[in-house]
């Protein structure tokens, strides 16, 4: 048994898989859902809900499920954060250059080292960048 993680940055690769029920499933969310401060930076919802439109439109689920997911989304206990509002791009980049990251990767990492938060992801990339940069993960 793992202990509980007081604040956990979650990305949409991890969040769209324990929605979609795609690959394992994700227990350690499920299990501790309420007991984590779970914070997402603000582009988590224009991500999670792009993949659920997109979804829509390829017909692998209907616009019902795809409210009824929206739905579920915005009742989690997620914190909004916003890591680089005031920060110039060039510190965007630079995270994203220097770790071989996106930007929107470099977003949940800048999130995760600047809140002192675990991070909770699937994406190889931002799991290697996380690891060099002393963020620890949630598996």
């Amino acid at each position: 048994m793992s202990a509980i993680v007081p604040a956990v940055i979650i990305d949409a690769s991890a969040t769209l898989s324990w929605l979609f029920g795609e690959g394992s499933p994700d227990d350690w969310l499920v299990a501790n859902l309420t007991a984590a401060t779970l914070r997402v930076p603000s582009l988590w919802r224009l991500e999670v809900v792009n993949a659920i439109v997109v979804k829509e439109r390829r017909g692998q689920i209907s616009q019902a499920q795809g409210d009824r997911f929206l739905q579920l989304l915005d009742s989690l206990p997620v914190e909004i954060i916003s890591p680089f509002e005031n920060q110039p791009l060039e510190t965007i980049a630079k995270l994203a250059r220097d770790h071989q990251l996106t930007s929107y990767d470099a977003v949940y990492l800048e999130a995760a080292k600047s809140s002192s938060a675990s991070l909770c992801t699937l994406d190889n990339n931002l799991k290697a960048a996380a690891l060099r940069s002393g963020v620890a993960l949630v598996s």
